[in-house]
């Protein structure tokens, strides 16, 4: 078994040459001009002492459309039959019961209920012991 059929080299890669690392371009940072910080100071202490007269109305148009969105939303038709309604109903109680059931336990009773159950099955349940012992 020799070595005459290994060919010698570097391996190569089918398709396109791959460039061994290509040079980053350096991002420049922007300047910021003070200028525009200034402009941006004083038209922000203008507005604001704009608003001071325009706060009770800003409220109100707050409020109206809030109010607007509760009754479209209210107005919304309602597409379900009566047995999906019936049906999200009952899950909502059972999902109410289970809740108030687990909330009721402690992690000891809980751990507690869980060995009396286990304790009631079948001896087929038990895990067999295996080895010496």
């Amino acid at each position: 078994m020799g070595f005459e059929n290994v060919v010698g080299g570097k391996l190569k890669l089918k398709g396109a040459a791959i460039e061994k690392r290509e040079k980053k371009k350096k991002k420049k940072k922007k300047k910021k001009n003070k200028d525009d910080d200034e402009t941006r100071k004083r038209k922000y202490v203008e507005l604001n002492e704009d608003d001071d007269s325009d706060d009770d109305e800003h409220f109100q148009k707050r409020t109206s459309s809030r109010e607007k969105k509760e009754d479209e939303n209210n107005n919304k038709l309602d597409t379900r039959t009566d047995a999906e309604k019936a049906h999200e109903e009952r899950s909502r109680q059972q999902r109410k019961k289970r809740i108030l059931e687990h909330a009721e336990l402690s992690h000891k009773d809980k751990v507690r209920l869980f060995n009396e159950k286990l304790g009631r099955l079948s001896e087929h349940h038990d895990i067999p012991k295996v080895g010496p012992g």
